[in-house]
C-alpha cells in the first residue's frame, strides 16, 4: 500500500497542509522547525493511531486549538482507501 496524499489540520506547527506524494522516492527537506518530523508523525498516527513523540494527544494539537485532524489516502493495486484520525477535546475517532 502506498500513500498518495496527506491532509494535516492543527498538528503541531502544521495547519491546513496538503502533501501529495509521487510513486517512487519522496524527499522531505527544510530548515529546523518547519514540520518535517510532523509529517512523519502524521503518517504514524494514521498507521498506529498514536504518536511516536507524545504520550497524550493534547501535546500534539496546535496551541490554542481544540481539534486536530489527519487524513491520508492510500492506494493499493485497484483501490484507494481513506484513513482519517480526528481528535476533538478528549475524544479520538479513527475512520477507514
Amino acid at each position: 500500500m502506498q500513500i498518495k496524499e496527506l491532509e494535516i489540520t492543527n498538528l503541531r506547527s502544521l495547519s491546513n497542509t496538503i502533501i501529495s506524494f509521487k510513486n517512487n522516492t519522496n524527499i522531505i527537506y527544510g530548515k529546523n522547525g518547519t514540520g518535517k518530523t510532523t509529517i512523519l508523525e502524521a503518517i504514524h498516527l494514521l498507521s498506529y493511531g498514536k504518536s511516536f513523540r507524545a504520550q497524550h494527544h493534547k501535546h500534539i494539537i496546535t496551541q490554542n486549538k481544540k481539534t486536530m485532524r489527519v487524513k491520508g489516502f492510500f492506494k493499493d493495486k485497484a483501490k484507494t482507501t481513506k484513513v482519517q484520525l480526528h481528535y476533538h477535546n478528549k475524544e479520538k475517532q479513527i475512520k477507514v
